[in-house]
């Protein structure tokens, strides 16, 4: 399932990018459309007819040879792992910083190093309080946390951002200055986490944000039933399942 990722102004006068719009403009969509499909590594499988149907589906184009410019244009790298094909981002994890990153993408020391990893395997923000990824492959050591990184930690949440800082002082808002009312950290995770039954079906709140993302029943039926069985595998703990289906 598609992922919530964060786009850097630069990008646009990065020269690279700039040549794309020029020489290959559905490379465009097909990097950003990458950028949603990945892994939180920047690993996706190198499928060029299924990245075709998931990102460009009523582009008339050769999806391979986009890939190929990307790869000419160094925004992407195709490794070939335990006998898959993944491509992976360049620098993705120095910019893109989900709250609780997983792999689900075989990787190697190499592919890493291209997605911006830290020669010991850390992502190059762990400080900023987010873990480190999971993996089937290896497990990464847990990054440090002090109350004045935490203090300015930006976490997502259901697609909008907030920051997390002391709830006692007052808070910038696109407003202005709005004094927060002292809240308990207990309180806000008051709320018990559960996990996903085996036998559990999509409520109307699920079928809703499937449609809104323009799924149709046949693949949202097979999304979620991939979303359930690898929950349930991993044993995962959430407090609300229909907001992590969104």
């Amino acid at each position: 399932m598609a992922r919530i990722r964060s786009i850097h102004p630069g990008l646009f006068t990065d020269e690279a990018f700039m040549v794309l719009t020029v020489e290959h403009p559905l490379a465009i969509p097909l990097l950003l459309g990458v950028w949603a499909e990945s892994d939180d590594s920047g690993s996706f499988e190198w499928k060029p007819l299924t990245l075709k149907a998931r990102i460009l589906p009523v582009a008339t184009c050769d999806t391979a040879a986009l890939l190929a410019a990307l790869v000419v244009g160094n925004f992407i790298k195709r490794f070939e792992i335990d006998g898959r094909s993944i491509g992976v981002i360049r620098n993705f994890v120095k910019f893109q910083r989900p709250k609780s990153p997983v792999d689900h993408l075989p990787f190697t020391s190499e592919s890493r190093a291209f997605a911006g990893f830290e020669p010991d395997g850390t992502r190059p923000h762990s400080g900023t309080g987010r873990p480190p990824a999971k993996s089937c492959s290896e497990l990464l050591p847990k990054s440090s946390e002090t109350p004045s990184e935490l203090s300015s930690q930006m976490k997502e949440e259901g697609g909008r951002m907030k920051e997390e800082g002391n709830p006692e002082t007052q808070v910038a808002s696109q407003e202005g200055l709005v004094a927060s009312a002292p809240t308990s950290r207990k309180a806000s995770r008051a709320k018990a986490q559960t996990q996903i039954l085996e036998d559990a079906q999509p409520d109307a709140k699920d079928c809703k944000a499937a449609e809104d993302v323009g799924l149709s029943a046949d693949l949202f039926r097979v999304e979620w039933r991939k979303f359930r069985d690898h929950h349930c595998a991993k044993g995962s703990l959430m407090r609300d399942w229909n907001a992590a289906w969104r």
